[in-house]
Parts: C-alpha cells; structure tokens; sequence
C-alpha cells in the first residue's frame, strides 16, 4: 500500500511514453522468438524453485533426529543464516563482479557448480555437517538472479521489456518446484529431496557457460565480440 502510495505521487516524474524498443512491440508474447529469452526465463524458474525448495523445508530438516535434533524454534531461528548468507553473499558478489565486469557467467557458474556440490553433499551425508552444508547453500544462491537477469537481456534479441517481463514472470518456479520437493520428501526423505535443487543449479551452470559463449546484443544489434 505504502509502494502503490509513492507511485501514485510521484507518478508525474515517471517517464512511460519513451518507447523501448524501434520496431519491437513491447509484449512478453514476443520474448518467446528470442532463444536466449527462454533460456533465461528457465534458469530463473529453477534458481527461484531451487533456493525456494531449500528455505522453505529448512526448518524440518534441520529439527530431523539424524541432523541436529534441535527443537522446531531452534531450527526455526536457524533458517535466518540460510537467508543472512544471501545477503551477505550479495554484497561480496557484487565486489567480485565488479572485478570480473564481462565474465559475469563464469562467476554464475561457479557459484551454481558449488550450491550443486553442496546438495549433492547434503544429500548423502547427516549431522551437523549436512545442516551447516545446507545453511551455506545461500552463500552462493546470492548472485544467481542478478546475473542470469542481466545475462539474459545482454543476449536476447527481443525488446528488454518483453524479455524482463519473462523473466519476471519465470519466478513462479517458486511455487512449483517446492511442490515437487515436497513430494519427494514426503516418499524418499528431505536427503534424498536434495536431489533436486541439485539438478536446478546443475542446469543453471550450463546456462552460465552457455552465455559465456554466446553473443551479445545492443538495441538489436549483435555486439563485434562474442564470449562476454
């Protein structure tokens, strides 16, 4: 209420007749003809999924007798290392992007190719190694967004409008990958569940060195270098 307040006075500064792109229409519908647009959306859908998946059952499965075995208030309290470690995270990620400007992907896959070892890891192992293991999986969730957002609109060929409308849309693999996450729980265990994600950020590395080979456009036009 208080953000549809601001807008509401501040409406007259905000600039909506500047069109985005020459001869593009500005609809989500045309995202769908560019590949990178795609592909983009899909790794936000399972980043968001996966990072969702983990937070949501990490209260249970930190309260698990073969974890830590701490009541659900403690395990409860825990969670917020989960969530602090992506922020904190982001503020490091944004150091360590500023360092590498252009090969923003490779640190993408980096970062995904090391929550992947952490679920694969958390998967088989139990105590307090696993619950500290599955705590730092937000550590390294903290730039996925940023930079398969950006990464996206740098290669797609269709209005940035159209695609960052996709790719907003592309979150709601937060609703429905910790359906499937739960369902495995439910039948394997909240280990096994960890399989999951795995795979989520499996994919997202090879969507990061994807991008680390593919073109980049400005309004339309490829850019001279490819490899950014």
């Amino acid at each position: 209420m208080l953000l549809a307040l601001f807008i509401f006075v501040f409406r007259k500064l905000l600039d909506v007749t500047k069109p985005v792109d020459e001869g593009q229409r500005p609809s989500i519908s045309t995202a769908f003809q560019s590949r990178w647009a795609v592909l983009g959306a899909g790794a936000i859908f399972l980043y968001v999924g996966a990072e969702v998946s983990i937070g949501s059952a990490m209260t249970n499965f930190l309260h698990e007798p073969d974890m830590l075995n701490i009541s659900m208030e403690e395990a409860g309290g825990m969670v917020s290392y989960y969530w602090g470690g992506a922020m904190v995270g982001r503020l490091i990620g944004s150091g360590l992007l500023f360092l590498v400007k252009q090969r923003a992907p490779w640190l993408l896959a980096v970062f995904a190719a090391v929550a992947t070892c952490l679920c694969l890891v958390v998967s088989q192992t139990h105590g307090s190694t696993a619950a500290y293991l599955a705590l730092s999986i937000g550590l390294f969730n903290s730039i996925m967004f940023p930079v398969i957002f950006t990464s996206t609109l740098e290669r797609s060929t269709a209005a940035p409008a159209a695609t960052s409308g996709l790719l907003c849309l592309a979150i709601v693999g937060g609703a429905i990958l910790p359906f499937i996450y739960g369902l495995i729980a439910d039948s394997s265990g909240l280990h096994t569940a960890y399989l999951l994600p795995a795979v989520a950020y499996l994919l997202i590395v090879v969507f990061a060195i994807g991008a680390t080979k593919a073109k980049t456009y400005e309004h339309g036009t490829a850019s001279a270098t490819a490899g950014h």
